[in-house]
């Protein structure tokens, strides 16, 4: 079992420990063999991509499952990274990634069929290397229930409908964070909302 001291953009309290002090000699130190690298990069990361996981699949086993897949690849992705940032966005990746596979195959071929229809649709899109690099960079600067309406509907590509029945609330409020939290998000990247609009796959390798 992996350590579980962490920040999350999920809303778990921060831990004493930042990632912004501790991260930049990462990588270059695992690539020197030494094993205190990995165990910072959980230290700061586990129970956030945990939450992440449990507050999108309400699935506590599946939530550690996938959060020690993330970890196993990204032991093996931190020798070769260019940087450790490039590290810490890419567990944010895998995990949205691997939340998406385990949710679409517990669905059924239709469910998934209109899963797909609402994230081609021409409805407002989410550039999802923008939402990585925000709750990457900026933990705590998002609301934990916009965090989670973005990734319900922009990751898992569920429809209004399904999310107000999901979080207890009405469609109109669901579509109007969903708006509020696009532009937040625009905002902390400092990227017109126009550009950070538009529709975007998540496509990484694993």
């Amino acid at each position: 079992m992996y350590a579980t001291v962490s920040s999350t953009p999920f809303g778990v309290p921060s831990s004493p420990a930042s990632p912004a002090v501790s991260e930049p000699w990462m990588g270059e130190r695992y690539q020197r063999r030494d094993p205190i690298a990995f165990i910072t990069l959980v230290r700061n990361h586990h129970r956030a991509i945990f939450h992440l996981v449990h507050a999108l699949l309400r699935d506590e086993v599946a939530a550690e499952k996938i959060t020690q897949q993330v970890f196993s690849r990204a032991r093996r992705r931190l020798g070769r990274s260019q940087g450790a940032s490039s590290v810490v966005e890419w567990i944010y990746y895998a995990s949205f990634r691997f939340v998406r596979m385990y949710h679409w195959r517990s669905t059924g071929p239709m469910a998934r069929r209109r899963m797909m229809a609402t994230m081609s649709n021409n409805q407002p899109g989410l550039d999802l290397d923008v939402f990585v690099r925000v709750i990457a960079r900026h933990p705590g600067k998002l609301d934990p229930r916009d965090c989670e309406l973005l990734a319900l509907r922009h990751v898992l590509g569920m429809s209004l409908t399904n999310i107000a029945q999901l979080l207890r609330m009405h469609p109109y409020e669901v579509a109007n964070r969903l708006t509020w939290a696009r532009e937040r998000v625009c905002k902390l990247c400092h990227r017109p909302a126009a550009e950070a609009e538009k529709p975007a796959a998540l496509a990484l390798s694993a």
